[in-house]
């Protein structure tokens, strides 16, 4: 015994409606996901360049200063990552 049309209808737009948003959900998570690989390889970067000069350096007021500018890359990556994952 088939059931008629009318009764399987309003099942078949449930489950359509669901598959759409979960699409949307997926394609939500992607962008966030680049965006946040984005958003941490820039201050990473910045941090090395920042610790490669800090090594090389020889003044030892340059060297300090160096440190200091990858300790607040540092704690900026740290703010941005927490802001990420809240």
């Amino acid at each position: 015994m088939a059931l008629p049309t009318s009764t399987v209808q309003p099942l078949v737009d449930a489950i359509n409606r669901l598959i759409g948003d979960l699409s949307a959900a997926h394609t939500l998570n992607q962008r966030f996901t680049a965006d946040a690989a984005h958003q941490l390889r820039t201050p990473l970067a910045t941090l090395r360049v920042q610790l490669e000069m800090a090594r090389r350096e020889q003044d030892p007021e340059r060297h300090a200063k160096a440190l200091g500018e990858a300790v607040s890359a540092l704690t900026r990556m740290n703010h941005m990552l927490h802001q990420l994952l809240v």
